[in-house]
């Protein structure tokens, strides 16, 4: 697998040819539109041959959630393939493990990467062969974004059959735009996705909001759905976070609040706080 690591600044106006900036800028004016994910593969496949893309999250310690894909000229079947991952695939798929490992040991930020696999270098041999293979799919570029709590944002482009495998060339052109490519799909899930009924609630949030105006947004949240009854795995999925970050934020709105647990949290919106004796800790 080749890897290469993104710096925090992404290439000036000199560095951008003709054909990267204009599928840049293909990518980005369909961000927030309901064709995106056609539009802007369209956009990459004119530059370096995509047949389909996915873009998804990973997470250390929760499924992984799919945020959008699509193929271009052959039939899609980008949301099969998600589907046998979702079901377990995942928790055997070691590919991205140096990647996000790497970004864990830095303890704070993410880590970008460009990387390229070829679908022989799949392991194990049953996601290879249940995903790769069974699609026709042969080679894969990623930009990947690591944060500190071992989860991942991926976006992945393919090449199936037909088209052989990426060259050198198609490498090089890829990691020049990787990075406004991963900024526009950013935009794009955050400004697109669907809003759950617990958002669109806002009795929870007023209320946090004049008991502790301390609390950040995402504290508020997190808390939010903390009492509306979701799990940890629930709000994670929500909000694009990993169980162990969910977690995190709870324990600082907590200590904000001057409580431990969530029963308390619950009594407190009821107005019935007393002082915990035997509340069952989560």
């Amino acid at each position: 697998m080749q890897i290469a690591e993104l710096s925090g600044e992404l290439p000036g106006p000199g560095r951008f040819g003709a054909a990267l900036a204009q599928t840049v800028a293909g990518v980005v004016d369909t961000i927030a539109e309901a064709d995106f994910p056609g539009a802007a593969l369209m956009s990459l496949d004119a530059l370096i041959g995509v047949g389909s893309w996915s873009v998804y999250q990973r997470f250390a310690d929760a499924p992984p959630r799919l945020y959008l894909s699509a193929s271009n000229g052959i039939p899609d079947t980008t949301r099969d393939c998600f589907s046998i991952y979702h079901a377990g695939l995942y928790r055997r798929d070691a590919t991205f493990d140096s990647l996000t490992g790497a970004a864990t040991a830095t303890g704070t930020g993410t880590r970008t990467f460009v990387t390229r696999v070829r679908a022989s270098e799949i392991g194990p041999r049953e996601h290879r062969e249940r995903i790769y293979e069974s699609h026709g799919m042969v080679d894969r570029m990623s930009v990947l974004s690591c944060d500190a709590h071992g989860g991942m944002l991926a976006v992945n482009l393919y090449r199936h059959e037909h088209q052989g495998f990426y060259s050198n060339a198609d490498c090089r052109a890829f990691q020049q735009i990787a990075g406004p490519v991963l900024a526009a799909v950013r935009r794009h899930v955050k400004l697109t996705a669907a809003p759950s009924p617990v958002v669109q609630d806002g009795r929870f949030d007023s209320w946090l909001s004049r008991h502790c105006p301390a609390l950040t947004e995402r504290e508020k949240e997190v808390c939010v759905r903390l009492l509306h009854g979701m799990s940890y795995d629930g709000i994670a999925s929500d909000l694009g976070l990993s169980v162990s970050t969910v977690k995190t934020y709870r324990m600082r709105a907590f200590e904000r609040m001057g409580i431990h647990f969530r029963s308390e949290l619950f009594s407190l919106y009821a107005g019935q706080y007393t002082s915990p004796v035997a509340f069952e800790r989560y």
